[in-house]
């Protein structure tokens, strides 16, 4: 035993060791299990938070299967262990805290529920609590202090406030069904608090198709008042879905750290430290933003031909090169889009099929304005081809569009184009004699009547060959391939080493990324909401594929799954398919079965991550 004790690295190690060895000796008994009930205050403000405690003597687990109160949100916020000895007898103990936020104005009864110890269940008391639109006066002063929270079970909404907050910003101005709208979302951390499973907020809403928020965010170090807060933006977009008034809500789950009160004992130099009882206990806070209210209006049903869904503001410009050539030669149109609003629903055919011309179908190209996604330029490149000697002009060409500010569909239109043609070269030569020379070096070709003879110069010949043996060329070659082969033995280990730790990396990021779209996909499923399932399994899906074909994830679309995956992943194929008829002409979001869906998609998703990790 001495031995051993000299080894202990540490004073409190050694008392652990001593304490152990006298637990373990002692004839001691357990006492019976109980469990009692309190709830820490009976009134509270919506939006603030009390407490349900939970005490357990005779153990220290136990499951609690939590109720659904409408009007409350209940959640667990942990338990606290602790094991004792009076006079040999072994009194173990467990607390459980609820965190009970009102969320409406009301009285609301906690119904009884089950608290399973050593598989016997106990159940209990019903209890009331009221939630009032006043704010409680046992608000605890010291809210945003290291210490808030220890004094008191009640936490009232502003004290929440003053921890962490929701800020949105986003267009009061009315918006369109199909348009595509700025917003910012901030997330405001008081520095003065230690927290713990941060993630991103969450907007919920059937009349929008939100952009999910990962891991592209600004942190900047912003003050309100004496308070100095750690500030997260997210910058992204939504498109309207439904007409109507709506409300867009955000809100995200944020775990605060407040140190816990010490309990008191004989032995109490001992049991009071850190070691047997954590420093800190976890509070769950749901932090909510105010409502932002929004405007969503209809586009009128008598749409103008040629109107694909594009809403916002636009500009046309139309160029073609050359517009100098001879009739059967190509002309390149350019079809330039520019302005701000949905750009994947701008869509042109260029000139179309017209009399005169022969038309091909445009490639298309997007480039986005580095500060803000919802403008840039779409360009679409067409080859058209005149058959006929006596056209003048490419003809002027249109683009429709929705414009948001003017509230009506607007047509925009380019000047022909002049063009001068003249007979192909094929037909004015045709009869001529010409000498040419072909671009090889030695040929000559001579065009006349009747046949053509061709002269080819041959290069000088050799006049000497000598054996390789001779040449130092080959001793230099011979006299560096153990070095290079020396080399190369060490360089491809670690380019290899560097590959592998490069795709690590990618994929670190990559579940990252992955992770607030988890949170979304299982919330959106929760709550049987297609239109944000399917925005998220999109996002997922892109994110993925992205890293595989190391492509921009936002620009991967149905056509290319198609024509890039084979058949064993055709869930990924419709859940692309069904997000773009979502997003095009504002399409609503089809009755679905996300779970079994869900589901489908994890295998799909785990063997394109299997395939990366691969490779």
């Amino acid at each position: 035993m001495r031995v051993y004790f000299k080894k202990l690295e540490s004073k409190r190690t050694y008392w652990v060791a001593v304490i152990s060895v006298f637990l373990l000796s002692l004839p001691a008994t357990l006492s019976a299990v109980t469990v009692e009930a309190a709830l820490g205050s009976a009134e509270i403000p919506v939006g603030g938070y009390t407490f349900f405690t939970i005490t357990v003597e005779g153990s220290t687990r136990a499951d609690v299967q939590l109720p659904k109160v409408g009007g409350l949100i209940l959640r667990d916020s942990g338990t606290s262990q602790s094991t004792s000895i009076i006079n040999g007898k072994i009194t173990k103990s467990a607390v459980i805290r609820i965190t009970v936020q009102g969320d409406e104005e009301g009285t609301y009864t906690i119904p009884s529920f089950p608290v399973i110890v050593k598989e016997e269940e106990f159940k209990t008391e019903p209890v009331s609590i009221s939630v009032t639109n006043t704010p409680s006066q046992n608000s605890s002063s010291n809210a945003t202090s290291g210490n808030s929270t220890q004094g008191t079970d009640q936490i009232t909404a502003e004290d929440i406030q003053k921890i962490s907050h929701i800020e949105i910003e986003t267009s009061m101005k009315p918006v369109y069904v199909g348009q595509k709208v700025p917003i910012s979302i901030e997330l405001w951390i008081n520095t003065a608090h230690r927290f713990d499973n941060l993630s991103a907020p969450v907007i919920n809403n059937d009349h929008l198709l939100m952009e999910t928020l990962g891991q592209d965010y600004e942190r900047t170090i912003q003050y309100d008042g004496t308070e100095r807060y750690e500030v997260y933006t997210w910058d992204a977009s939504f498109t309207a879905l439904k007409a109507g008034m709506t409300t867009i809500e955000a809100e995200t789950e944020v775990t605060v750290l407040v140190r816990a009160r010490k309990r008191t004992s004989t032995l109490n130099s001992i049991f009071d430290s850190d070691f047997f009882s954590p420093s800190y206990r976890r509070i769950p806070l749901l932090i909510k933003a105010k409502e932002v209210k929004l405007d969503i209006r209809s586009i009128p049903t008598e749409q103008p031909l040629g109107f694909s869904g594009a809403v916002g503001q636009f500009e046309l410009n139309v160029t073609a090169s050359p517009t100098s050539l001879s009739v059967g030669d190509p002309i390149t149109l350019d079809v330039k889009i520019t302005g701000t609003g949905n750009f994947d629903r701008v869509f042109h055919e260029g000139l179309g099929e017209h009399e005169g011309f022969k038309t091909y179908s445009p490639e298309t190209q997007f480039e986005a304005n580095e500060s803000n996604s919802l403008k840039g330029i779409k360009t679409f490149k067409q080859a058209i081809i005149p058959q006929d000697a006596e056209l003048t002009e490419i003809p002027s060409i249109q683009f429709v569009y929705f414009d948001t500010d003017a509230a009506q569909f607007k047509t925009l239109t380019n000047a022909p184009i002049p063009i001068l043609l003249s007979e192909s070269a094929i037909s004015n030569n045709s009869d001529s004699q010409t000498t040419s020379r072909s671009p090889t070096s030695g040929l000559k070709v001579l065009e006349s009547d009747g046949w053509i003879p061709i002269q080819l110069d041959l290069d000088e010949p050799v006049t000497s060959l000598k054996p390789y043996i001779q040449m130092s060329t080959t001793w230099i070659v011979l006299a560096t391939t153990p070095s290079i082969l020396l080399l190369l033995s060490f360089a491809i280990p670690l380019l290899l080493t560097k590959s592998r730790q490069n795709r690590q990396l990618q994929m670190n990021e990559l579940r990252k990324t992955l992770k607030p779209i988890e949170k979304a996909l299982s919330t959106a499923i929760s709550n049987n909401e297609s239109g944000a399932f399917i925005q998220g399994a999109t996002d997922y899906s892109r994110e993925i594929l992205g890293v595989l074909w190391s492509v921009a994830p936002p620009s991967i679309t149905p056509a290319d799954a198609k024509n890039r995956l084979d058949d064993t992943f055709p869930r990924i194929k419709e859940i692309l398919k069904l997000n773009d008829s979502m997003h095009y002409a504002g399409g609503q979001a089809p009755e679905i079965d996300t779970k079994t869906i869900h589901k489908e998609l994890e295998i799909e998703w785990k063997e394109l991550i299997s395939s990366i990790e691969k490779s």
